[in-house]
């Protein structure tokens, strides 16, 4: 998050816990997001 901060335009992380948490919870959400549209197919 830090680096994308530095990166990207107009994003602005104010420091490294905000960026830990925020990473968190976007990598909980995709998680949960992969499980209810992408379930796993029985092989």
């Amino acid at each position: 998050m830090m680096l994308a901060s530095a990166l990207v335009g107009g994003f602005k992380v104010d420091g490294f816990w905000w960026a830990l948490i925020f990473s968190i919870v976007l990598s909980f959400v995709t998680y949960l997001l992969e499980a209810i549209l992408m379930p796993q197919v029985a092989s």
